[in-house]
């Protein structure tokens, strides 16, 4: 399913599906094993499970995911903010943080203006063998470069899903030179949701709270309806 799709759906649960009936666990349970068969249950717990679970923890949710085909698509980025991004970049080393299938930093690289890195703990042979993108494999809340390794660092619905989020954001500002760029989604909390995240930014306060901490580049934050995209520099 197209993010485009999947943010109309959240949007229509949002306003119109009660709270009663989004955190009702009996009904849940069902429908998300009819939906999700083996994983439905791994879902419906999670929220639960969240506090407690480690970034290896974490990991080993996803796996298990993705291996039954939940949360499968190519990219988690709206056309929309793909061609934002696309022209927000500044310079000419571009870094994708928590690239996932490689689909955007793919994209940067096909304009032929960028020396394109992907970062992900996950890597596959096909993307570590990408002869045009240098693929690293490593996880955002330790990232192996140098301070101001990249002109651009960008980073697509990753933060929500982080375990430290404040180390993650401390991570992507030490490598970037003159621009970060990060999407995160715009969606409120529930106990149930099949996304698994653990931070919500439904918002512009709630965005801001986690970046005004030892934030020195000057900022903007746009809506883009179902996501926020936040840049510094």
């Amino acid at each position: 399913m197209k993010r485009e799709h999947s943010n109309l759906i959240n949007r229509i649960n949002d306003f119109l599906t009660p709270n009663w009936l989004r955190d009702n666990y009996f009904i849940t349970n069902i429908l998300y094993r009819i939906a999700f068969g083996k994983s439905g249950k791994i879902i419906v717990n999670f929220r639960d499970n969240a506090p407690n679970i480690n970034h290896k923890e974490l990991r080993h949710y996803y796996q298990i995911l993705s291996n039954n085909g939940v949360n499968s698509r190519k990219t988690d980025c709206t056309e929309k903010s793909i061609r934002k991004i696309l022209k927000l970049i500044k310079g000419k080393t571009v870094a994708d943080i928590s690239c996932g299938t490689g689909y955007l930093i793919k994209r940067i690289s096909r304009t032929n203006k960028y020396s394109t890195t992907g970062v992900d703990f996950n890597i596959g042979r096909k993307l570590l063998n990408h002869g045009k993108i240098n693929f690293v494999k490593a996880d955002i809340h330790d990232l192996p470069f140098r301070d101001n390794s990249f002109d651009t660092v960008i980073s697509t619905h990753t933060l929500e899903h982080s375990t430290n989020i404040i180390q993650a954001i401390s991570e992507l500002r030490r490598i970037t030179k003159r621009r970060l760029i990060i999407v995160i989604p715009k969606q409120r909390p529930y106990r149930f949701t099949p996304d698994l995240h653990l931070h919500y930014f439904p918002y512009w306060y709630s965005v801001n709270n986690i970046f005004i901490y030892k934030r020195t580049r000057p900022y903007r934050l746009i809506d883009l309806g179902g996501d926020w995209l936040y840049f510094e520099g």
